[in-house]
């Protein structure tokens, strides 16, 4: 596991990034210093969904995910290590935010799964 450190962000087999240098792109999708992440642990709906419901859960999650990272002391990114991408070369990892799984938090919040 190689691990990179800053106050805010890690990254195992992880790298870091200042504040505000991670933001959602959907509820389980992000950009952190420039790097595309994919939450390897949780799906939330998508942003165009099917219909209106699965767009206002997709757009909740969304919101959600960057209040948390927005407000998280230390975020944490460990990147899947025996699939770092997935097929859209987006790295597979799980995010914790201050010592909670993301993924985790999104489902409990029923709004991935």
């Amino acid at each position: 596991m190689i691990r990179y450190a800053l106050p805010f962000l890690l990254i195992t087999t992880q790298a870091a990034a200042e504040p505000g240098v991670c933001r959602a792109l959907d509820g389980d999708s992000y950009v952190c210093s420039d790097e595309r992440i994919r939450l390897e642990n949780a799906d939330t709906p998508e942003l165009h969904g099917r219909c209106q419901r699965e767009t206002n859960l997709a757009n909740q999650a969304k919101v959600f995910a960057q209040a948390a990272i927005d407000n998280a002391a230390q975020v944490v990114i460990t990147i899947h290590q025996r699939r770092p991408k997935d097929r859209y070369g987006r790295t597979l990892a799980k995010v914790s935010i201050d010592g909670h799984d993301l993924g985790v938090m999104l489902i409990e919040a029923g709004l991935a799964r």
